[in-house]
């Protein structure tokens, strides 16, 4: 083999050789910068899901709050069984109460 044909040889594998160690540091850097960008995308959905829920709820809670003191017949009710479980002050879950249990809630102020 000459020295012209050696040189070449030398020269081309070490292109190849930067070629691949470029390739694959550009890579790993994309990849993190990918999973940056993933992580940040789903912290901000995070968020805005996190205030949708929040002003939901307090719209919801402004609503309950405006709402009739009643929406429920007297007989709506199984009104013993209620009068005798909750003896502390509170909100309470009265849906196995209902006599078709429909979703309810009440507030006991002792």
């Amino acid at each position: 083999m000459s020295l012209r044909a050696l040189i070449l040889t030398i020269i081309n594998s070490l292109i190849f050789l930067v070629i691949v160690v470029l390739s694959i540091t550009f890579y790993n850097q994309f990849s993190n910068v990918l999973e940056d960008r993933i992580l940040l995308q789903l912290n901000s959905i995070k968020t805005l899901k996190k205030v949708q829920l929040e002003n939901l709820i307090e719209a919801e809670w402004s609503n309950f709050l405006d709402a009739p003191f009643s929406e429920y017949p007297e007989d709506a009710f199984n009104i013993s069984e209620i009068e005798n479980n909750f003896h502390i002050s509170g909100i309470y879950d009265l849906t196995k109460y209902h006599k078709q249990n429909k979703t309810s809630i009440g507030t006991s102020c002792n």
